[in-house]
């Protein structure tokens, strides 16, 4: 998750769009998986009562998983916007390269050790 948001930051900053903006509904659409038994472990603990098939989790969890892509979106532009002031580009994302060449520094050579025997 940690590589898909670092991903959808960069993405933010592209279109100058608030970085949160992506990154809030991806992080509370990973939530939702439904679908099938390995996702949750009460759906592990359902399905390893034998009486539930995978294609009953799928019926099920598709309408769930449809129904929070639904309240996300919804809760984004509505909430979302004004909790976490959506409208506006945050100065903490603006793009920049902050490292910098330092002239007239030289570090003195090192002899590399060989530590083999």
């Amino acid at each position: 998750m940690n590589l898909l948001k670092a991903e959808l930051s960069l993405q933010a900053v592209r279109v100058s769009v608030n970085p949160l903006y992506f990154m809030i509904p991806a992080t509370v659409g990973c939530s939702y998986a439904f679908m099938l038994p390995v996702s949750t472990p009460p759906n592990s603990i359902a399905f390893a009562s034998g009486h539930l098939m995978v294609k009953d989790m799928v019926k099920t969890g598709i309408v769930m998983n449809i129904l929070g892509i639904l309240s996300v979106s919804l809760a984004m532009n509505t909430w979302g916007i004004a909790m976490f002031n959506l409208s506006s580009y945050p100065e903490w994302a603006h793009a920049g390269n902050n490292s910098a060449v330092i002239p007239n520094i030289h570090f003195p050579s090192l002899k590399s050790i060989n530590t083999t025997l």
